[in-house]
C-alpha cells in the first residue's frame, strides 16, 4: 500500500450493468484473492480457543521504531474492537413489544457503534500504522457494514463480504494473519452477529427464501468446508450434516457445523424444508473436497456477482478501488443517485411525490410522473464516464456501442392514460 490514497467509498454499482462492471474491477480481484488465501490458509485446522499468540515479526510497514509489528498485538486490539461492540449489544437491550422482524432498538445499536468505530480504528492505525492513518475512512466505512443494515434492519452475505473486506485491507496495511488467527477473529464475528440477530430478529437481507444456501452466511460454509479438508481422520462427512447432535458438538471448532448448528437453533422443521440446499449437499457430494469447491464456485456467481448483493459494496481509493484490474483506469461510472433501500417518499406543498434522502435531498420518482414528464434512465457517454440523462437528449451513437439496454428496468415510464373505446363499447357503458 505504499504511496496509497485513501477516500470515502462511494457508491458505483447501480443497476446489473454496474455489477457487470464490477466483475473486471481491481476491487473483486483483490477480494477474490484474499478470500481464496484465507480458504486454503484455515485447511485442516479447528477453531482455536484462545488467542494465538505470535511474537514480534519484520515488517516494513509497522509503526515501530525498529521497524517489528506484534502481530499478536494488532489481533487482540481488533478483538478487542469487536468485544467492544458486543458490549454496546449488552447495553443496548431490544424494546419490548410483539415484532416478527427488526427491533427498532438495532438502529439505536448502530448509532452507538458509528460513533466508536472511528475512534477505535483511529487509535489501532496510530498504534500500528501511523503511515497510514488517513485509511481510518476506509476502513470505518467496511467494518460498519459487517454488521447489517440499519435502515432495512437486515443482515446477509453483503455484510459477511464487507467483514472479509475489512481483515484483507488491514492485510494490505501489513498485518499477516495465518489460518489460526484468522479462524479465531471469524469465530468472533459469527458468535456476534448470532447474537446480533437473536437479539434484534433481524430479516434475512435479500433472503432467496428456501431456494438459498442460507439466510445470512455463505462464506463461513466453504471456510468450514476447508477446515475438514486434508485430514488423517474426519470427525464428521458431509453425510453426517443431517445428525443435529453431531453437528453441535463441533460447533465449537468448525465454521461450517457453527453456522449450521445456528439454522437448526432459529429453525424449525424438517431439514430438508427449511434448507433444502444445505440438505441437497449433504446428501449428494461424498467429500469436503468437492463441498468447498462447489461452494466457492456458488460463492463467485451467487453473491460476488448478484446485483441485490454487491450494490450495497462501495469503492475507496485505497483498498478496493473503481478500476480496471487489466489496465489500472477508472472504470465508466454514473452520477450519484440515492439508495433506494436508504430513502423515503413524502409529499411537498403541492402534493408532488419525492424522495427524501437527507443531504441529497428531494428527487422526484420518474415513475410516478405521466405523459412528457415521463423518462428513461438512459446512459450517456462522455469520454471514461458514464452519466444518466434524460431522454429527450439525442444519443445517436449509443445503438452501435450496445448500450441501449442498460437503463435498469424499474425506471421504465407508467402510464395512466386508458386506452380508446369503440362507439359500440362507448354506448354499452352510458347509462340508459
Amino acid at each position: 500500500m505504499e504511496g496509497g490514497q485513501f477516500t470515502e467509498p462511494l457508491k458505483r454499482i447501480y443497476d446489473s450493468q454496474g455489477t457487470l462492471y464490477f466483475q473486471s474491477s481491481e476491487a473483486l480481484r483483490r477480494l477474490e484473492l484474499f478470500i481464496g488465501k484465507y480458504i486454503d490458509l484455515v485447511e485442516s485446522l479447528d477453531i482455536p480457543q484462545e488467542l494465538p499468540l505470535r511474537g514480534y515479526e519484520e515488517s516494513n510497514d509497522g509503526g515501530k521504531d525498529d521497524g517489528e509489528v506484534s502481530i499478536t498485538n494488532i489481533m487482540r486490539e481488533f478483538v478487542e474492537i469487536l468485544e467492544r461492540l458486543d458490549q454496546l449489544l449488552t447495553e443496548t437491550p431490544p424494546l419490548p413489544g410483539p415484532r416478527r422482524f427488526g427491533n427498532m432498538a438495532c438502529r439505536d445499536w448502530h448509532v452507538k457503534i458509528d460513533k466508536e468505530i472511528p475512534l477505535l480504528l483511529t487509535n489501532l492505525l496510530k498504534n500500528y500504522f501511523p503511515k497510514y492513518e488517513d485509511a481510518q475512512c476506509e476502513l470505518t466505512y467496511y467494518l460498519k457494514n459487517s454488521f447489517g443494515s440499519a435502515t432495512r434492519l437486515d443482515f446477509g452475505t453483503g455484510h459477511e463480504l464487507s467483514f472479509v473486506a475489512t481483515i484483507a485491507a488491514l492485510e494490505m496495511l501489513g498485518a499477516q494473519f495465518n489460518g489460526d488467527e484468522f479462524l479465531y477473529i471469524y469465530n468472533k464475528y459469527c458468535s456476534l452477529v448470532h447474537r446480533l440477530i437473536l437479539t434484534y430478529t433481524l430479516e434475512p437481507a435479500g433472503s432467496h427464501g428456501v431456494w438459498g444456501l442460507d439466510d445470512h452466511f455463505h462464506l463461513a460454509y466453504i471456510l468450514g468446508s476447508s477446515q475438514w479438508c486434508s485430514r488423517k481422520t474426519l470427525a464428521m462427512l458431509p453425510d453426517d450434516l443431517n445428525d443435529n447432535t453431531l453437528v453441535k458438538k463441533y460447533s465449537s471448532t468448525n465454521l461450517f457445523c457453527k453456522t449450521l448448528n445456528f439454522v437448526f437453533t432459529v429453525k424449525s422443521g424438517p431439514f430438508r424444508e427449511h434448507s433444502p440446499m444445505l440438505y441437497d449437499i449433504s446428501k449428494t457430494v461424498r467429500s469436503w473436497p468437492k463441498v468447498k469447491k462447489g461452494l466457492w464456485k456458488m460463492y463467485k456467481e451467487e453473491v460476488l456477482n448478484k446485483f441485490p448483493v454487491v450494490q450495497h459494496f462501495w469503492f475507496g481509493t485505497g483498498f478496493y478501488p473503481w478500476i480496471d484490474q487489466r489496465t489500472h483506469k477508472p472504470l465508466p461510472n454514473y452520477e450519484n443517485s440515492p439508495d433506494i433501500d436508504d430513502i423515503n417518499m413524502v409529499k411537498d406543498s403541492k402534493g408532488t411525490r419525492s424522495f427524501n434522502r437527507g443531504d441529497l435531498g428531494h428527487v422526484v420518482d420518474s415513475r410516478l410522473l405521466a405523459g412528457n414528464d415521463t423518462f428513461l434512465k438512459r446512459p450517456h457517454m462522455n469520454d471514461t464516464v458514464m452519466t444518466t440523462r434524460r431522454n429527450d437528449i439525442s444519443t445517436p451513437s449509443m445503438t452501435s456501442q450496445n448500450f441501449t439496454k442498460m437503463g435498469p428496468p424499474s425506471m421504465k415510464p407508467l402510464t395512466t392514460r386508458c386506452p380508446p373505446r369503440s362507439a359500440s363499447q362507448l354506448q354499452r357503458d352510458t347509462p340508459n
